[in-house]
């Protein structure tokens, strides 16, 4: 897990500096037709923060800087200068200006012979896949494109979670306007006539769960279950085993804009309802089948429940993890195979034998409370929102997905990722 910073003074100096745009009182002879030298400077939120990384969060780790563009505009939107940040020239070959990461993250980033008539610098970052933009990719020379043409770019949800589960590698974005007041040297002895912060932040917000698990015993219903029998006890109903074939998230955003101050569009919204068929780790049409476009929204399981209460953790990471775009809360869908229950009376006698139900039943979580307390109407970019355990009883379970109402306590984090956590509410 690389760790980014930003020297502290340079950050500080900067923040100090970068207050405007305007070029007036500069004390130096302002020439439109001229060029500057303007240092960059990468600013990202103060909190408690964390990347995403199919770990624990780590309070205090930022978001990670990989590569990706930066696009600097005059006052119309156009693009005059377009970088290229690392890596991202070479691997999609497009002949652009290139500047590395490392002077990014130390305030040690200069870019030289920029037209006075830019106003404003756009970082677009993390576009090592090539996903951004079309089908593949920023690959030609931005220079004189309208920046609103480009934040119009449709990301796949897809891309915010990488195939080989670096979802720290997820889309980044920044913007600061051209500070012509500032000029000077940076600590490493390079000029600058110009300065610009990009406040940094994650297109995505983060989902992860720690923990699936039954309730001992758990009162079913109050009175006898089946009169028939004569029996007038109370009766509760204990899980004894069950299997957890995979976890799927629904009501969810497909697709959304680069820009995030995009609206989103409701027609992008995710819904697959109902019908079991849909959330199966084994159909190839079903919408979170590998190859589909929904496949990084689910984990596939097949792992059986054991300790006490009856568990399952992640078999080789410590959560379940998804990135999703901001905006509604999503549902997640806890799918089961070979549920086996037994019912006791009161005095904690079984009734019975234990009943094995063969065909998948489900639970649905669509709702999130704030640890200290109120609802979740949202989940925001930046933010991580953390379930520790799914707790649940039979009458949770359904035969369908998407049935029962049920809400769980979140614990929240802002990141770079801030983490809430929050729990089912049942």
């Amino acid at each position: 897990m690389k760790r980014t910073s930003i020297m502290a003074a340079t950050a500080v100096a900067l923040l100090t500096l970068v207050a405007s745009c305007s070029r007036e009182n500069t004390g130096r002879e302002f020439d439109p037709k001229g060029t500057s030298s303007v240092m960059i400077s990468l600013n990202y939120p103060n909190s408690d923060s964390s990347r995403a990384d199919a770990e624990p969060i780590a309070d205090g780790t930022d978001l990670e800087l990989k590569a990706g563009h930066i696009l600097f505009c005059d006052a119309s939107g156009e693009i005059l200068k377009h970088v290229g940040i690392d890596n991202t020239v070479g691997s999609q070959n497009f002949t652009v200006a290139e500047i590395s990461v490392d002077p990014l993250q130390t305030g040690e980033a200069v870019v030289r012979d920029l037209p006075n008539t830019v106003v404003r610098a756009h970082l677009i970052s993390n576009d090592v896949d090539g996903k951004i933009g079309s089908a593949s990719g920023i690959t030609t020379n931005l220079e004189g494109t309208d920046i609103d043409d480009v934040l119009d770019y449709m990301i796949q949800v897809g891309y915010l979670n990488n195939s080989d589960g670096d979802v720290a590698n997820v889309a980044l974005y920044g913007k600061g306007d051209i500070n012509f007041m500032a000029s000077g040297t940076t600590p490493g002895g390079k000029k600058f006539s110009a300065a610009v912060t990009l406040d940094v932040k994650a297109l995505a917000t983060r989902l992860q769960i720690k923990k699936v698990s039954a309730k001992d015993f758990i009162e079913h219903d109050p009175a006898d279950l089946d009169p028939s029998d004569g029996l007038d006890v109370l009766r509760t109903t204990k899980i004894d085993s069950y299997t957890i074939e995979g976890i799927y998230v629904n009501f969810y955003f497909g697709q959304d804009k680069l820009g995030p101050e995009k609206p989103v569009d409701i027609m992008d919204l995710v819904n697959n309802g109902s019908v079991v068929e849909k959330y199966s780790t084994t159909d190839p049409l079903a919408p979170y089948a590998t190859g589909n476009a929904g496949e990084t929204m689910a984990d596939y399981l097949n792992i059986p429940a054991s300790g006490s209460p009856l568990s399952v953790v992640p078999a080789t990471k410590s959560v379940w993890a998804y990135n999703l775009f901001p905006g509604n809360a999503p549902h997640v869908i806890v799918r089961f195979s070979e549920l086996t229950v037994s019912q006791w009376d009161a005095t904690g006698t079984q009734i019975g034998t234990p009943v094995t139900i063969t065909d998948p039943r489900f639970i649905t979580v669509n709702g999130f409370l704030f640890d200290g307390g109120g609802s979740v109407s949202g989940f925001e970019a930046n933010h991580i929102y953390t379930i520790d355990d799914i707790a649940f009883d039979y009458d949770d379970v359904t035969e369908e997905p998407e049935q029962e109402p049920l809400d769980v306590l979140v614990r929240i984090n802002l990141m770079p990722w801030k983490d809430h956590s929050i729990v089912w509410d049942n």
